[in-house]
């Protein structure tokens, strides 16, 4: 059954089905879980949305 939840980092409301997932990330939307990946490989958090010519 899929389930509103709000983000623990950022306060948005989003939707899952996985509530085991959701625990894993720590109550964080799937935005803010790429922010932390990017964040902990050394990557800045825009570098997946960013022009490569700017």
């Amino acid at each position: 059954m899929v389930e509103l939840y709000q983000c623990t980092r950022c306060s948005s409301p989003f939707v899952a089905h996985d509530e085991e997932l959701i625990t894993r990330r720590g109550g964080s939307c799937l935005e803010c879980a790429k922010i932390e990946v990017l964040k902990s490989i050394g990557l800045p958090p825009d570098f997946l949305t960013r022009f490569p010519y700017a």
